[in-house]
């Protein structure tokens, strides 16, 4: 009788160790897919940003510079002599308009624009 309880407690003991390896498996690739997922959303939410960024730029090409707002170009940009070289100082910005959208985020972007001086004008 001792020899049958014996081998029915290393049976059970088995069994919990396989019971618990196979808990720990399960439990890791649960976690391993919600990272995955997790990660892929993340991707998703930058390439939105991204493209909308790159809508608001194309936007931005397209529209006519408007002379009013000119200043000096910072030193980086001026190339040329200051009077013919003169920027324009834009700030883009964004806003999550839904849980899904990316973090806000903003930008400054210098347009420079080359104008002609006409030789001998005032």
């Amino acid at each position: 009788m001792q020899a049958k309880g014996f081998v029915l407690v290393v049976c059970l003991c088995f069994i919990v160790m396989v019971s618990a390896m196979a808990f720990s498996a399960l439990t890791i690739s649960q976690l391993s897919q919600r990272i995955g997922m997790a990660g892929q959303l993340q991707t998703q939410r930058y390439l939105s940003m991204k493209f909308k960024h790159l809508q608001q730029l194309q936007q931005l090409a397209a529209t006519p510079q408007s002379g009013t707002d000119q200043i000096r170009c910072p030193a980086q940009l001026a190339v040329w002599s200051e009077p013919q070289l003169q920027c324009q100082l834009l700030q883009l910005q964004s806003s999550a308009t839904a849980p899904d959208d990316a973090e806000p985020w903003g930008t400054l972007l210098w347009r420079p624009d080359l104008t002609a001086v006409v030789a001998g004008g005032v």
